[in-house]
Order: structure tokens, then sequence, then C-alpha cells
């Protein structure tokens, strides 16, 4: 089943999952510190989080960029890459 949830307050009770995955993600967060306590929350013990995403220098040049020219800047302060 899909569940549509916020990550900053995940539905879940603690330990829940095996594994907890993010892919291309993190950029969406208001609040990372809290996102990243939600998952390790739901984890189970010895479970596996994987986080897939990439900085703004590796996309800068993507055509998204083009589209959307206000999102590097909004990736930057979000993930404090500078």
């Amino acid at each position: 089943p899909l569940l549509q949830a916020d990550a900053h307050q995940l539905p879940f009770e603690d330990n829940s999952f095996d594994g907890v995955f993010c892919i291309h993600a993190m950029h969406h967060y208001r609040n990372i510190d809290a996102v990243f306590h939600e998952m390790y929350r739901v984890l189970a013990p010895g479970g596996k989080l994987l986080i897939f995403t990439t900085f703004v220098e590796q996309c800068e040049a993507a055509w998204i960029g083009h589209y959307f020219p206000h999102i590097w800047q909004l990736s930057r302060d979000t993930l404090k890459t500078e």
C-alpha cells in the first residue's frame, strides 16, 4: 500500500522498519535534523539507512535549472553546502 506522510513526523511506531531509504529528497525538508530523527526512530536496531542525493555542484548544468532557476540557491540554503 502507498501512504503519503510528512517526513518530519512519520506515522509509524519506533523500530518499525529494517530499512529506510531517501532518494533525491533532502532538499525538500524544512528541518533536516527532524527528518533524520524520524528516520532513526522508525529504524529497527541493526537496520540500514540509505540516502542517495547529489550536491548542487553536480547538478548545476542539468536541465532542471533552466526551468527552475531558483532551485540551486534553495538547495544550498536547505543543505547548507556553502
